[in-house]
């Protein structure tokens, strides 16, 4: 697993080759290597039991199936490069996977969330996550040059994560989306055209009053702390957490606005199909697995209207 870990490290993405890195070490490394098994004597019921030990620890199906994930693609290479016949992986029979089903806002939450930040340095993130639906990374991603005040259009194309790698914690930046479909342009409205003026007025206050101490390295970025420097993404998630607490609000993720987003739109019957263009989504069923409890609400909603207005209908016939 280390061998093959070198090998990707140059063709995948930093924040994936991190996100592997955390997997192999300590989990897969801590539970193998005392077995001592080499690769040529590895069976199914080997990872089996791993997988089952990971579900003993109370790992869900789901974090199971990320395990299984990068298991299978090593031992994919380890067959490419004949030292195995057969990947064992493939005959190991899966946990469940766990399905997320995340918590929303209503519009007058929302609203009130709204008059909690504004004209703070986290009114352009809030609003960004709960109306565009967001994600955290294309939130902190965006940057001047995406927003078109001319033909009022904002586009969503660069990023910014955090992953651990070789144990050092790090911020990546980078000039592109999650996925094609997350490159996406969306109508630049009034309120957040307002609130992208008021972050670049609150930069150019802090700035005077920083003077040396303001960093000029991240000019073009929308959504910086008051020292002009970015704001990190966990910091983001925290420091929501703290403001939902402050106000005494319902406590939901940040990427819960995003939830929000999609819920709003769903209660104004927008099609899914419009759904998953405005999140990005690579694929219509993504957008189904995530929301279709929504839609089903409103369908209930829909069905109890109808029933009651049928059954009002059939009691004044029969009155009449």
């Amino acid at each position: 697993m280390k061998k093959w870990l070198h090998i990707v490290k140059y063709n995948v993405e930093e924040s994936t080759y991190g996100g592997y890195q955390s997997q192999i070490n300590p989990r897969i490394t801590t539970y193998f290597t005392p077995l001592n098994i080499s690769i040529k004597n590895l069976r199914a019921l080997h990872i089996k039991k791993f997988y089952r030990s990971l579900m003993d620890d109370g790992l869900y199906g789901t974090t199971v199936h990320r395990y299984h994930a990068i298991i299978h693609k090593a031992l994919n290479y380890a067959v490419k490069m004949d030292m195995l016949d057969s990947n064992p992986a493939l005959k190991v029979d899966l946990p469940k996977k766990n399905h997320y089903k995340g918590a929303y806002y209503s519009l007058s939450e929302v609203q009130t969330l709204f008059s909690s930040v504004k004209n703070t340095i986290f009114e352009l993130p809030i609003l960004l996550a709960a109306f565009y639906g967001l994600r955290r990374s294309e939130v902190l991603g965006l940057r001047l040059d995406a927003i078109d005040f001319e033909n009022k259009t904002l586009t969503i194309r660069h990023t910014v994560t955090e992953s651990t790698i070789d144990n050092k914690r790090q911020i990546l930046i980078k000039n592109s989306t999650k996925t094609k479909s997350s490159y996406r342009t969306l109508p630049l409205v009034d309120v957040i055209e307002k609130a992208i003026e008021t972050s670049i007025n609150l930069q150019q206050h802090y700035k005077k009053l920083c003077g040396s101490g303001y960093t000029t390295d991240y000019q073009d970025y929308l959504c910086k702390d008051e020292f002009g420097g970015l704001i990190k993404p966990g910091y983001i998630s925290k420091k929501f957490q703290k403001i939902l607490i402050a106000n005494h609000f319902r406590i939901i993720r940040f990427h819960d606005l995003r939830h929000s987003c999609a819920s709003l739109l769903i209660a104004e019957d927008v099609p899914l199909k419009d759904i998953q263009e405005w999140l990005g989504h690579s694929t219509l069923s993504t957008t189904a697995d995530i929301y279709v409890h929504l839609d089903s609400k409103r369908k209930i909603s829909s069905a109890n209207k109808l029933a009651e207005k049928l059954t009002t209908e059939l009691f004044s016939s029969s009155s009449s």
